[in-house]
Parts: C-alpha cells; sequence; structure tokens
C-alpha cells in the first residue's frame, strides 16, 4: 500500500526540486546547481514510481489503512502519474526550448543538438535507476542469503546438539543397565 506520508513527503520533495530547477533556469545558475535539482527531481520521481510499482505488484486486498480506501489509493496513483508526467513534459520543454538548452553544447563535442542534450539526460538517467535497481536486488540478494545462512547453521547446530543428545542417552542407558 501507497504510504500516505512517505508520498506526501516524495511529492514535496519533487515538486521543491522541479520549482527549485525552474528558478535555476529563469535565473541563470550554474549548470552544477541546476543539475543537482534535475537530479533530486528525478530521484524522487524514481522512488515515486518505484512505490507504485510495489504496491502494483502486492496482493490487492479491499481493506481501509490509514484513512485511504482502494479508491483513494487509486486515485492518489493516478495523481501521482499525472503530476509526474507533467513535470516531464515540461522538463523535455526545457531541454529542448528552454533554459537546460545550453546542455547540448557539451553533446558531441560541441556539435550536439537540444534534442542530443535530453537523450543524454535520459540514459543517464536510465543508467542510475538501473544501477540502484542493481544495488538494491544485490543488497536484498545478500540479505537473503545471510538469513539463509544463519537458518541452514542453526539447523545443522540443532541436529549436532539432538544427535549428541542421543549418543549421551544411548551411552547412558547402556551404563546404567550394564551396572
Amino acid at each position: 500500500m501507497l504510504d500516505p506520508v512517505s508520498v506526501t513527503a516524495l511529492i514535496a520533495t519533487a515538486t521543491t526540486s522541479f520549482n527549485a530547477i525552474k528558478s535555476a533556469i529563469a535565473l541563470g545558475k550554474d549548470i552544477t546547481q541546476t543539475m543537482q535539482s534535475v537530479m533530486t527531481w528525478a530521484d524522487s520521481v524514481d522512488t515515486l514510481h518505484e512505490k507504485l510499482q510495489e504496491d502494483k505488484n502486492k496482493e490487492k486486498k479491499f481493506t481501509v489503512k490509514n484513512g485511504h480506501s482502494e479508491t483513494a489509493q487509486v486515485l492518489d496513483a493516478m495523481t501521482i502519474r499525472l503530476k509526474t508526467a507533467d513535470w516531464e513534459k515540461q522538463l523535455k520543454h526545457e531541454f529542448l526550448y528552454g533554459g537546460l538548452r545550453r546542455f547540448s553544447d557539451i553533446c558531441n563535442d560541441g556539435r550536439g543538438t537540444t534534442m542530443d542534450a535530453y537523450k543524454e539526460f535520459l540514459k543517464l538517467r536510465r543508467e542510475l535507476r538501473s544501477k540502484k535497481i542493481r544495488e538494491r536486488q544485490e543488497a536484498r540478494a545478500k540479505k537473503q542469503k545471510l538469513i539463509n545462512d544463519v537458518i541452514n547453521g542453526t539447523l545443522i547446530a540443532s541436529l549436532i546438539a539432538l544427535a549428541i543428545a542421543i549418543v549421551y542417552t544411548a551411552y547412558y542407558v547402556i551404563v546404567e543397565y550394564k551396572g
């Protein structure tokens, strides 16, 4: 389920970052500052989409949690998708026609077009997103391996303790019956 608090915080971060992007463009701020705002925004949007995907992958049951019915959850998800699509459209416009078109100078050895800059941004964003997903999957796999190792170790230790108890009991019984 979409956690209303974290979703609200992510939307607020994304909105603040997007407003910072527009402000940086309007004021002609340094490329570094502008791109930091863009990446903060992109990270927030990506996290929102991940939360939506996680929620979509979970088994759906009709429940009311945290005062949100399923209808409210669906409307939240739709609002997030609409808002992020609008931000993406505005950002593309800034790359193609607005203040971010100056990034075309760094593409193709200074011979890049505004579309090249936008494509480069999308490419870098996809690479960072896939890296982040890969790192999360590796961390999950590592955690699962640790859990499995602990369970297996506990089972082995229990079996050894049981074997020792059986051997001791058998020895005790044999010694007592002989004596």
